[in-house]
């Protein structure tokens, strides 16, 4: 079997999925690169880029083409697809029975219950229904008083659009929005503030289930990516069992990722995501390697490795995700992050070490104070 690879997307993952087959000395696999500009190419897995994307957006005649060739090429009778992206995600599902004919395997549930967990709000809907803790919904209020969240209803709009949730925090953000989105694509949710986590899964296909989590230290302003994060226990309380058995409940397999907030001991569900998750390193890490329950699940053969004791010691941390910070924020937590995060930086490898030293030079004027 070989393993084909889209890069250029979610890359901090696509590295870490890229690790994890080095460590386990897998080699049958390929990668496509988004663009001339993929940062694929400054890293040691550039010769396995068996080609570039001409388009942003595939096509399914260019995937049978692309599986047809390395079919050929490589002499396997099938190609598993790494689930790396929401986009990618959809677009295999989308299109499951066709790739599946040629022998494309894609490890992923059905696509009905994939759209239930993916689509923030049918998730929030489920999980209020099943008497778990959700931010409250809100109207969107006619001029701004208090910090909130829009979020989009679905993936993709009616107009074809794609949104994050967009946080906002002020009168010019509250302008801003209404006057650049369309409103009826978005609902609204009070901001939670409190302690940021992750729930990580993994449910594998005869229903064993793998749970660890995180807590978030620092994420990008406006919740975008987890620059920092650290072991936490919350896999071992209550609220793991709650959303096992939600799952479960819903036949769910794969990987899937819950991200709450906790605030006055309640445990806030933000969203969840069935799919290849940014900070990733973090498990790669702490050797409790979800990739490797996906591969052992789909037949491939791994490594035999110790495992390891001084989990609770492994931090993640992108240096070239603080970027984005004003400097007042990171006169507030640099450092701090720096001194405890720093070594355990994602790009700060051998295998990727030329990213690295890119990212420290853009990020030089706002990094150089806490080195």
């Amino acid at each position: 079997m070989h393993i084909l690879i889209f890069s250029g997307y979610n890359q901090r993952a696509v590295i870490a999925f890229l690790r994890t087959l080095t460590q386990n000395e897998i080699v049958n696999y390929s990668i496509v690169a988004r663009d001339c500009e993929d940062t694929i190419f400054n890293t040691i897995y550039k010769d396995k880029v068996f080609c570039t994307r001409q388009e942003k957006d595939i096509e399914i005649n260019y995937l049978l083409e692309l599986l047809n060739s390395i079919k050929k090429k490589y002499f396997c009778k099938s190609i598993f697809l790494a689930p790396t992206t929401e986009y990618l995600n959809r677009f295999f599902l989308d299109y499951r029975e066709t790739i599946e004919k040629v022998g494309g395997i894609i490890p992923l549930t059905d696509i009905e219950t994939y759209i239930k967990i993916s689509d923030k709000e049918t998730f929030q809907d489920i999980c209020k229904n099943r008497g778990l803790d959700t931010p409250t919904k809100i109207n969107l209020p006619i001029k701004y008083e208090s910090p909130f969240v829009a979020k989009p209803k679905k993936y993709c709009s009616e107009s074809g659009e794609i949104y994050s949730p967009i946080l906002i925090k002020s009168e010019t953000e509250f302008q801003r929005f209404i006057s650049n989105y369309e409103i009826r694509d978005f609902y609204f949710q009070e901001y939670i503030y409190g302690k940021s986590y992750y729930l990580l899964y993994y449910f594998s296909k005869n229903g064993e289930c793998y749970c660890y989590s995180q807590e978030n230290i620092l994420q990008q302003p406006y919740g975008k990516s987890i620059v920092a994060a650290k072991y936490s226990d919350v896999h071992m309380c209550n609220i793991n069992q709650q959303y096992k058995k939600l799952f479960e409940e819903l036949n769910f397999t794969g990987l899937v990722m819950v991200e709450f907030r906790e605030k006055e001991d309640k445990k806030y569900m933000i969203e969840a995501n069935p799919r290849f998750w940014g900070p990733s390193q973090f498990f790669v890490d702490s050797e409790y390697n979800f990739f490797e329950f996906l591969l052992r699940d789909y037949g491939f053969v791994l490594s035999q490795k110790k495992e390891r004791n001084d989990y609770a010691e492994v931090k993640y941390f992108w240096r070239g995700g603080i970027y984005v910070y004003p400097d007042a924020e990171l006169e507030e937590y640099g450092q701090f992050v720096f001194d405890e995060y720093n070594a355990f930086d994602i790009y700060n490898r051998e295998d990727t070490k030329v990213i690295y030293e890119q990212e420290c030079k853009r990020n030089e004027r706002k990094i150089d104070p806490f080195i």
